[in-house]
């Protein structure tokens, strides 16, 4: 191939690109339909909004807790992040773990205490809570309701108005009206 040939054909492929841009954007224009972005909301107040989020706190190199949420949105000036279908995984010092569940829940962002709320449940292998509110504190490592607190295993059930779980020592303590139901098994009934 000659030199002059060569020109000509480089000329021709970049005509032939041109073309190929050009109908492809005309093509588009006149029989492509514009997109609709539909249910747009904007949030003034949140500075960032996560479709899930995850979290780990740690003190000391050590892991206290792992949180994940199905939503979030970060609002800054207040300091919180607002959570939706959250779940938490407590660290304990023995190595084993209290895992707590809620519909919703606030993580403040300069302590990094916890507000669980709406069919909150907190679970380790054999106990399980249940109550409407939840609260943690980083600073002690512990948990508190001050609403109405139901505890269950397969043979007992306690109540109570109030609650605080110390995790680092493993002690809860139970306040206003307690009461406990104890389940009998088959060998003691005959």
């Amino acid at each position: 191939m000659t030199p002059q040939k060569v020109k000509y054909l480089i000329i021709a492929l970049l005509c032939c690109s041109i073309c190929g841009i050009a109908g492809s954007y005309l093509t588009n224009k006149f029989t492509g339909r514009d997109y609709q972005m539909d249910e747009i909301s904007i949030d003034s107040n949140a500075a960032l909004i996560l479709n899930t989020m995850k979290q780990t706190s740690s003190k000391n190199g050590i892991k206290k807790w792992e949180l994940e949420a199905k939503s979030a949105r970060l609002l800054r000036k207040e300091n919180r992040v607002l959570l939706n279908q959250v779940a938490v995984i407590f660290h304990l010092n023995d190595g084993s773990r209290i895992h707590a569940k809620a519909d919703t829940g606030i993580l403040f962002t300069v302590t990094h205490d916890i507000t669980f709320s709406g069919h909150v449940t907190v679970h380790d292998t054999t106990n399980e809570l249940r109550t409407e509110q939840l609260h943690y504190k980083k600073k002690s490592h512990t948990i508190y309701s001050e609403v109405l607190v139901t505890i269950t295993n397969g043979t007992s059930s306690l109540q109570a108005d109030s609650l605080h779980f110390d995790l680092n020592r493993h002690v809860i303590q139970m306040d206003g009206h307690v009461e406990a139901h104890f389940l009998s098994s088959q060998k003691d009934q005959s």
